[in-house]
């Protein structure tokens, strides 16, 4: 018998770095948590987009508009009812959060595209508050692996997916009027693209170091990933640089959407990856 639990004891110790011995009820309700306010982030930042295409000429994507927008108020409704909601503070701003995204739905197509620009882009800025909050929350409670994987996906990935998603928005809303609107705008563009590629370097190299210290934590061929990340980038911002930073835009806007959309489709795939290893964790052993 005591041999039996020695053994066992062993197969265990030689897994411990990837996987807790007992299940993390914790951990499993962060990672849904996280999963969901990501979900937020990404229909938030759609819905920004499509906006700025409809304002500046594209009629076509008004039901975009209402089709992500829905989606917003769908994520929130899920995250009211999670277990993490109940806590006071994350109750507060979720609901701060989900009255001024509401009002801005409803009043955005009346605005002055900078204005929608920026109203989108401060309720992405709200939502990621809430996700280190929610982290910040829970942090010690999380096992070493995830604590990593969570300060990957919250300081590289998400911004990276937001620097994306303000260059397609600015992309989006040039291609429906068929130009820049300003030299300002134009800076903008070229500052955002500057500090995707730096968050993609920043993002390549922390992943090869989570993925080597943890190697057996992954779905999916991390190396790959990382691989095929790159790739869409570089010819995202080469199109961009392209079609759009010129006098006279003829690309289609809702095709420059697509592409960006894509993009950005590559970095959760590497998101979901990390937030499956972290909900597959807190499983435990037993």
């Amino acid at each position: 018998m005591r041999y039996a639990i020695f053994v066992l004891f062993l197969l265990l110790s030689t897994q411990l770095y990837a996987k807790s011995i007992f299940s993390n009820k914790t951990q499993a309700q962060t990672s849904q948590y996280i999963n969901t306010l990501k979900d937020l982030i990404v229909a938030t930042q759609k819905t920004r987009g499509v906006t700025l295409a409809y304002i500046n000429g594209d009629e076509a994507t008004l039901l975009l508009i209402h089709s992500y927008s829905s989606d917003t108020r769908e994520a929130i409704s899920r995250l009211k009812n999670l277990s993490l909601s109940k806590d006071p503070e994350i109750a507060d701003k979720l609901h701060k959060l989900s009255i001024s995204l509401s009002k801005l739905n409803k009043e955005a197509l009346k605005l002055p595209p900078d204005v929608v620009f920026d109203r989108f882009s401060n309720s992405v800025a709200k939502e990621m508050e809430l996700v280190k909050l929610v982290e910040q929350k829970n942090h010690k409670k999380l096992d070493k692996f995830s604590q990593n994987a969570l300060n990957l996906m919250i300081n590289t990935m998400l911004p990276l997916t937001e620097s994306m998603g303000q260059l397609r928005a600015l992309g989006t809303g040039a291609a429906a009027s068929g130009a820049i609107d300003s030299n300002e705008t134009e800076s903008e563009m070229l500052e955002l693209i500057q500090k995707i590629k730096h968050l993609q370097n920043k993002l390549e190299a922390r992943t090869l170091v989570l993925n080597n210290n943890y190697p057996d934590e992954y779905d999916i061929d991390v190396i790959n990933e990382l691989e095929i990340i790159s790739y869409a980038i570089d010819n995202y911002i080469a199109l961009s640089k392209s079609e759009l930073l010129k006098d006279n835009i003829t690309y289609s806007a809702i095709r420059y959407f697509e592409v960006a959309t894509s993009t950005i489709g590559t970095i959760i795939v590497l998101f979901d990856a990390n937030n499956r290893a972290i909900a597959s964790d807190a499983d435990g052993w037993f």
